[in-house]
């Protein structure tokens, strides 16, 4: 087999990158495809990755990298196969946009045509949000071409925006949960889940007070009207009074 890959080693290192770099990965945190947005990712295509490029052509052909490679093209198929951490966003500008299925497409839309965006870290502040979308959005504007929305940048940093998330929590023992959502206009908010492990009744809950959940997978569906300029959306499993990140720990999945 080293014998075909070095007399194809060209195609071998196309197909790899292809494997390990641009292929989405479901329970993968850093270089989990397309699209490029970790800092590790960043680093690896800016400084590691063109440096590589000055090697010897004979290093590709050692033994050792090729069975590294291998091995690291097996772990990424396997992870494409995995289910895939982060909770699912739609953005709209407003309620009766959500109803109509209206949502803003962001950067991540071009990967994820479904959302808005895919979160894959708590999201600690405003500029962590999928706010990349241009002025120039169609959804801004009414037949006459003008804005709807906001006009310029100052409306559009006090602009306030509707999300409809989903995402599905694995709880294996008994655990407190917190949901922190700063800026929500809570009369226009609601969050519920339901336990799908015994296929129970929905559960509509306060979001500013922590809850308990038993053993088993839960489905949430979150609607979070945010208004103020002070955003985050963060979900904690709380452990001896430490807030642990739930998507830090891949307890959270799209699916």
């Amino acid at each position: 087999m080293i014998k075909i890959i070095r007399n194809n080693q060209f195609f071998f290192y196309i197909i790899s990158f292809i494997i390990i770099f641009l292929t989405p990965k479901g329970s993968a945190f850093f270089f989990d495809g397309l699209p490029w947005s970790s800092k590790e990712e960043i680093i690896m295509f800016t400084i590691i990755f063109p440096l590589i490029l000055f090697l010897k052509p004979g290093y590709l052909k050692k033994k050792s990298l090729i069975y590294l490679i291998l091995v690291v093209n097996i772990v990424g198929i396997s992870l494409f196969f995995s289910s895939k951490i982060g909770v699912s966003h739609k953005q709209f500008f407003t309620v009766e946009e959500m109803k109509k299925d209206n949502q803003i497409r962001t950067y991540d839309s071009i990967w994820f045509k479904n959302f808005s965006a895919i979160q894959k870290k708590n999201w600690e502040k405003k500029s962590n949000f999928p706010l990349d979308w241009s002025g120039r959005h169609p959804l801004n504007f009414n037949k006459k071409s003008n804005s709807k929305y906001f006009k310029d940048y100052a409306e559009f940093a006090e602009l306030g925006l509707f999300y409809k998330s989903n995402f599905y929590l694995v709880v294996n023992e008994k655990n407190d949960i917190k949901i922190n959502i700063n800026g929500l206009n809570q009369n226009e908010s609601s969050i519920k889940y339901k336990n799908i492990t015994n296929d129970s009744n929905s559960t509509k809950i306060n979001f500013e007070k922590k809850f308990s959940l038993k053993e088993g997978i839960y489905k949430f569906e979150i609607n979070a009207a945010l208004e103020s300029s002070d955003w985050s959306y963060e979900i904690f499993f709380i452990e001896n009074d430490k807030l642990i990140s739930a998507i830090k720990n891949k307890k959270i999945f799209m699916n």
